[in-house]
């Protein structure tokens, strides 16, 4: 999974950097940004917890979360008219079974993450 350090330059700081990497790791905004001192640290901060989680929301990046105690890595976006939700290691729908559709983005996701159980799945942590 790509972190912060592969998406944004050399010139964001390491408060914007963490908080980024903080979101695609699945921490909340207020663990993240809440209780940061006021100012520019504040401000970094939330830059890269915003920036993250657009990126997720848009399909663009992996996210980690927790589903029943598992820890759970996807990425989903739209697809047509249908939500598509994919883990790591996905290459297409042809060759790869890391994948579930919904209507909407969270049914694709609970779709996704409901489908662990399957024995072609086996690569939770």
């Amino acid at each position: 999974m790509k972190t912060a350090q592969d998406y944004l330059d050399k010139y964001s700081g390491g408060e914007c950097r963490g908080a980024f990497n903080a979101r695609i790791y699945g921490d909340s905004w207020s663990k993240t940004v809440a209780g940061s001192p006021q100012g520019s640290v504040w401000a970094e901060r939330n830059a890269g917890w915003n920036l993250a989680d657009s990126m997720i929301l848009q399909g663009k990046i992996f996210s980690k979360m927790n589903f029943n105690g598992k820890e759970v890595t996807f990425k989903c976006f739209a697809d047509g008219n249908k939500f598509c939700c994919v883990g790591e290691g996905f290459e297409n729908l042809q060759e790869s079974d890391r994948y579930a559709f919904g209507d909407t983005r969270d049914e694709a996701i609970l779709n996704f993450c409901e489908g662990f159980d399957h024995p072609k799945w086996p690569y939770l942590s």
